[in-house]
C-alpha cells in the first residue's frame, strides 16, 4: 500500500499539467480586491425563487450556533488520533469511506476507556467527535509526538471519483419536482424506519432539518461560484447540476472557497509533514482494509463496516461523461497534488479524462471569472482566518 506514493504522474498532456500546476494556484492571489460579494437571493439563474418553503420552513441555525459549527470545523482536520496503547494516527478526509472508518476506530478508543463497543452503533453526528485530531497547528509545529508515530495511515479515494461523490451527496435538496419532501435517495436510516412506521409529519420534520443543514453548509456559501454556471434548472432533486458543480471547482483553484467534503487530500491530510506508513484506496478497499487492520494488529478487536464494490467497466469513470474535456483535464490540475502524492497511476487518472467529452465546450473565461469574483470574499475570511491561526 505504502508503495503506491511512488506512483508518477499522469499523462498524455502530462507536460503541460506540470508546466502549468504552479501558475494555476498562484493565479489565486491576482484576483483583484474590488470583487464584491454575490447576492444569494435567487436560487436560479432566470431569477425565479424556490418554488418551496420547506426549507424556510425548517428551524435556522443562529449565529451563534454557525459560528461555533465553523470555529469547530476550523480545528478539526483529518488527521485523527487512536491514543495507547494503539496509537495510531490516520487521516480520515470526507467522501472517502470516512464514516465506515470513524467507526472502526471508534471501538478502539471505546477499548481505551475500558468499553467495547461494535461500530454499528456509532451514529452521526457525534461518531465524527470521538477521536482525539491533530490540529493543523500543530501538524506545523512538528513538534507533537504522534508525527512520530511508526502507525500512520492516509485513507484517500481517486479525487475524480471523489469529487462526484461529494456533489452526488451534498447537492441532494430532498424534494420532489413540486416542492415536496421526498424520501427517495435518503439513506438515514432513523427516519426511514419512521416512513416504514407510518409516521410520516415526524419523518418531515426532520427531514426539514436535515434540508436546511445541507443548505446552509454545503449550497448556499458557494452557489454563488456555482451559479454562473447553471444557466438552465438544476435537476429534479438537486441545488446544481454536475457540470456546472464541475466548473465551480475549475474557476476557484485552491482550497479558499472549498468545502472540506471536496477540498483536496493534500490540503487535509499534510503528507509533507506527516511520513504516512500506509496509503489505503477506497477503491481497493476490500483486500487493502482486512489487511491493515492486521498489519496494525487491531484485526481482532475491531473491523471497518461495509462494502465499496466497484464495477470493472468503468461505471465511476461513466458518471464524468457528461463533462467537457478541457474541464476535466483542469479539475486534474486542481487535485494534481492528491494524485501524485497519494499514489494514483496514469490510467486511474486517464480512465476518467477519456470518459469525458472532447465535443462538449467548457465554460467561457468570463463565467470563470465571474466565479471566482463572487467567491472573492470567501477567499478573503478564509485567509484571514489561516494567518490569525498560524499566529496564535
Amino acid at each position: 500500500m505504502v508503495n503506491k506514493i511512488e506512483s508518477k504522474p499522469v499523462s498524455t498532456f502530462r507536460e503541460d499539467v506540470i508546466k502549468n500546476f504552479e501558475s494555476y494556484y498562484d493565479s489565486e492571489i491576482e484576483i483583484e480586491d474590488e470583487y464584491e460579494e454575490e447576492n444569494l437571493s435567487n436560487i436560479y439563474e432566470n431569477g425565479e425563487s424556490r418554488e418551496s418553503g420547506n426549507e424556510e420552513s425548517a428551524k435556522k441555525p443562529t449565529d451563534e450556533e454557525l459560528k461555533a459549527t465553523f470555529e469547530h470545523r476550523k480545528q478539526t482536520p483529518a488527521v485523527r488520533l487512536v491514543e495507547d496503547p494503539f496509537n495510531i494516527l490516520i487521516c480520515l478526509p470526507p467522501k472517502c469511506g470516512t464514516t465506515n472508518w470513524q467507526r472502526g476506530m471508534n471501538t478502539l478508543n471505546s477499548i481505551i476507556d475500558g468499553k467495547k463497543r461494535e461500530p454499528e452503533t456509532f451514529y452521526p453526528p457525534k461518531l465524527y467527535s470521538l477521536l482525539p485530531v491533530l490540529t493543523t497547528k500543530q501538524i506545523d509545529s512538528n513538534k507533537t509526538k504522534p508525527l512520530r508515530w511508526e502507525r500512520k495511515v492516509a485513507n484517500t479515494r481517486n479525487p475524480f471519483a471523489r469529487l462526484f461523490s461529494a456533489w452526488n451527496d451534498k447537492s441532494r435538496n430532498h424534494l420532489d419536482e413540486h416542492g415536496e419532501i421526498s424520501f427517495d435517495d435518503f439513506s438515514g436510516s432513523r427516519i426511514l424506519q419512521l416512513v416504514e412506521e407510518g409516521n410520516i409529519s415526524e419523518a418531515k420534520k426532520r427531514m426539514r432539518g436535515i434540508i436546511a443543514d445541507k443548505t446552509n453548509h454545503f449550497h448556499a456559501p458557494y452557489w454563488a461560484g456555482i451559479k454562473p454556471f447553471q444557466t438552465s434548472r438544476p435537476p429534479a432533486g438537486r441545488n446544481s447540476s454536475f457540470e456546472a458543480f464541475a466548473e465551480y471547482i475549475v474557476a476557484n483553484p485552491g482550497n479558499s472557497k472549498m468545502n472540506h467534503h471536496w477540498r483536496t487530500l493534500y490540503g487535509q491530510c499534510a503528507p509533507c509533514a506527516v511520513e504516512y506508513e500506509y496509503i489505503i484506496h477506497l477503491e481497493e478497499s476490500l483486500y487493502e482494509t482486512p489487511y491493515l487492520l492486521k498489519r496494525l494488529g487491531v484485526n481482532e478487536q475491531t473491523h471497518v463496516p461495509g462494502k465499496y464494490s466497484w464495477s470493472p467497466a468503468g461505471r465511476e469513470e461513466m458518471k464524468w461523461s457528461s463533462v467537457p474535456r478541457l474541464t476535466a483535464e483542469k479539475i486534474y490540475q486542481h487535485y494534481y497534488a492528491d494524485f501524485v502524492l497519494f499514489g494514483y497511476s496514469p490510467d486511474e487518472v486517464l480512465g476518467f479524462i477519456d470518459a469525458t467529452r472532447s465535443d462538449l465546450k467548457a465554460a467561457s473565461v468570463a463565467q470563470r471569472d465571474q466565479s471566482r469574483a463572487n467567491l472573492f470574499p470567501m477567499r478573503k475570511s478564509y485567509l484571514s482566518k489561516y494567518y490569525e491561526g498560524c499566529q496564535n
